[in-house]
């Protein structure tokens, strides 16, 4: 059997759920996703046509606060209300890099799963590797907040290293008087932390602000990171009315929530049942869940809007 197109399967899959919403038995359904399973299907992606740049959602299903990741590990945002809007055309672009130490060469961008939007992004150097983990939380004690965690491995021996931020905008940004080890970065009047920045392996030092060219740029307090002990460092963006708080501040306790939050969610609703094996259920999953990431309640009613269009034409989900 020839792999299955992407047209063929889609329109299978949406067949098999409009066969359970009017009520089919469940075997019917069954029979319906099925038939698509055979034993010398093969599973292999074939990245040759892939883009050159892409972009990935952390965001929840039905979340307002719909942040991109972009290919470079980079958090995009304000994505102007305008029809004739390039994709990439975002007005704040927070971009996580080190000083010094010459120039970034991208190497992988991977989620932990099809239905589990935490980004890893990984970025070489010539003495370190930095990983940039991004994931959205939504903890009851501060609402919703995006989440990076950077971790930076020497390549060998042990390498001093100093994280670069730079916010990529317009608008007007500052730091607030240093809270100990705690950056924080406030937008316009605001006296609320728009990000804050946490070193958690090095004590306090100064960090350095600078207004540059299309933005702001900040460096913060340098460490030292070695193969088996990385530098890490954590970076916090409260979003639709949340508050990133420190006793909230241990990346990989954060990181363990959203995971569990993730692997108990459903792609269909209740009464719907589709299981799908190998790649195509990994294909169907990731689907429903970007989908749901898209989706948002407007006066009661759920709809699908990213930015400033609405997807009419997803009626048939």
């Amino acid at each position: 059997m020839q792999p299955i197109d992407r047209r063929t399967f889609l329109a299978r899959s949406a067949a098999a759920a409009l066969l359970t919403r009017v009520g089919a038995p469940a075997s019917a359904t069954r029979v319906a996703a099925s038939r698509e399973i055979e034993p010398d299907f093969n599973a292999t992606i074939d990245f040759r046509y892939a883009p050159r740049d892409f972009q990935s959602t952390i965001c929840f299903p039905d979340d307002p606060a719909k942040t991109v990741v972009g290919k470079r590990g980079d958090l995009r945002y304000d994505f102007p209300d305008d029809k004739f809007a390039a994709i990439d055309q975002f007005g704040t672009i927070v971009e996580f890099t080190l000083a010094g130490m010459a120039n970034d060469s991208w190497i992988s961008q991977k989620l932990e799963g099809p239905g589990v939007p935490i980004v890893h992004t990984l970025i070489d150097r010539p003495s370190a590797t930095i990983e940039l983990i991004a994931f959205a939380s939504r903890s009851e004690r501060e609402g919703r907040v995006d989440n990076v965690l950077m971790e930076i491995r020497a390549r060998s021996d042990d390498v001093v290293a100093a994280p670069l931020v730079r916010i990529r905008s317009c608008r007007d940004y500052r730091l607030k008087p240093k809270n100990g080890m705690i950056t924080e970065v406030v937008r316009g009047q605001s006296a609320e932390p728009w990000m804050i920045c946490i070193p958690l392996d090095n004590q306090a030092r100064d960090s350095t602000w600078f207004l540059e060219e299309g933005g702001f740029r900040l460096t913060l307090e340098h460490g030292t990171a070695s193969r088996t002990r990385p530098l890490r460092y954590f970076f916090r963006m409260p979003q639709a009315g949340g508050s990133a708080t420190l006793a909230l501040a241990d990346p990989d306790a954060l990181l363990d929530e959203t995971r569990a939050w993730w692997k108990q969610w459903q792609p269909f609703g209740a009464d719907v049942k589709i299981s799908v094996p190998s790649q195509k259920g990994n294909f169907l999953r990731a689907c429903a869940r970007n989908i749901q990431q898209a989706r948002e309640q407007k006066d009661g009613r759920l709809v699908f809007q990213v930015g400033p269009t609405v997807y009419r034409g997803l009626w048939i989900v």
